[in-house]
């Protein structure tokens, strides 16, 4: 039996809310950090493994979405828990050296500033990643449905320094079998330029031939270059 067979059960739907499915992983993952939250505001020392549990279920929430990054997150949080809990059991806790308190004002009052402050920093620039995402998802949907919150953890993976956006003028619509919709180019276009404009984004117009518009679109990549862009340095060879 592989670790997908094992952990396939824990991704299957649970219940529905909202016409949306709910895995076993998103309900333990709820309610672990629920009741760690519980555990820790009474200073009970089984916050720690009940934390760990949850760190892990989100683990496995994130990696199935292909939130990576969020997933490695979880590993830090594990090795802070694990930290904690040892601290805890050999000099920490009630009653020993190593106080065990309540928040004072003072402290809830500086958490909440770097709160807010913190939410506004992530939540923004992620909400400009999901309006420009969910155009094409307007298009053909109508409007913003269950699945916008899909395209638009999808969107946030993608950090561009330079948009190109084909101008509608001047370059002739092409049937090749997948597109459609020559009616609602002017529409598409205004919708992107404006959420990019809205969002602060460094784009450029591309309008003309195919050899007009590579051209174009090279110069302003060499320009993006020339300012200070570096590469990675390269992957060691394998031998």
């Amino acid at each position: 039996m592989s670790l997908a067979d094992i952990l396939d059960p824990l991704r299957r739907p649970l219940l529905t809310v909202l016409d949306t499915p709910v895995s076993w992983t998103e309900v333990l993952g709820f309610g672990s950090g629920a009741l760690c939250v519980w555990l820790v505001a009474r200073r009970h020392l089984a916050n720690w493994p009940i934390g760990i549990a949850n760190n892990v279920f989100f683990i496995l929430l994130f990696t199935q979405a292909g939130l990576y990054a969020d997933a490695g997150l979880q590993v830090v949080f594990i090795t802070l828990a694990a930290y904690g809990w040892w601290t805890w059991t050999h000099g920490g806790g009630p009653g020993s050296s190593l106080p065990v308190r309540r928040t004072t004002r003072t402290e809830w009052s500086r958490l909440l500033a770097a709160g807010v402050v913190g939410t506004l920093g992530l939540t923004l620039p992620r909400n400009w990643s999901r309006d420009l995402a969910t155009v094409w998802h307007e298009r053909y949907v109508g409007g913003r449905d269950a699945q916008a919150a899909e395209i638009a953890a999808i969107a946030e993976l993608n950090g561009h320094h330079l948009w190109l956006l084909t101008d509608h003028e001047g370059v002739a619509f092409e049937d090749d079998g997948l597109r459609d919709g020559e009616e609602l180019r002017p529409w598409m276009t205004g919708r992107f330029g404006a959420e990019l404009v809205r969002t602060g984004r460094q784009f450029i117009r591309v309008s003309g031939s195919h050899e007009e518009r590579l051209a174009v679109a090279v110069a302003a990549v060499d320009a993006l270059l020339a300012r200070g862009w570096d590469f990675a340095p390269p992957l060691p060879e394998r031998r």
